[in-house]
């Protein structure tokens, strides 16, 4: 899409802060929407589970079930792990009397980002072990 010059001197205008604030945004809905995929990932597969007292599920989605719950937990991992850092780092410049804007370096923030690109990839690969199971049974 193409924007007109206005709206590009609105955007090239906004704060830096924005454009982080923007990002966040944006994260929190994407961890959100994977939180809910994954859920309702689970309630899918959950549908087609077999009669038999044996298998709970279809063996064909024992990937895509372990998927989700890797997903779920690697969303739990991704928040707690980040508020161990953030939480550590606020309390190290608390101790140390540091005033002012503080720079929070890369490699603090690699894990957060680690955490959120690979629960959103064990989401996605779960969603492929499920169509490919519904797509064989058409």
């Amino acid at each position: 899409m193409i924007l007109d010059q206005n709206h590009q001197k609105k955007l090239s205008k906004m704060e830096l802060s924005k454009y982080n604030e923007k990002a966040n945004s944006f994260s929190k809905s994407a961890s959100d929407i994977v939180r809910q995929l994954a859920l309702a990932g689970i309630a899918i597969v959950w549908i087609f589970k077999n009669d038999s007292k044996t298998d709970i599920l279809p063996t064909e989605l024992d990937k895509a079930v372990f998927c989700f719950i890797v997903t779920l937990a690697l969303d739990f991992l991704h928040y707690f792990v980040m508020s161990l850092i953030l939480k550590g780092f606020f309390r190290y410049h608390e101790q140390k009397g540091t005033v002012g804007d503080i720079l929070f370096k890369w490699y603090l923030n690699a894990p957060g980002y680690i955490l959120y690109i690979s629960k959103i990839i064990a989401c996605s690969i779960a969603y492929y072990f499920v169509l490919s199971f519904l797509l064989d049974k058409i």
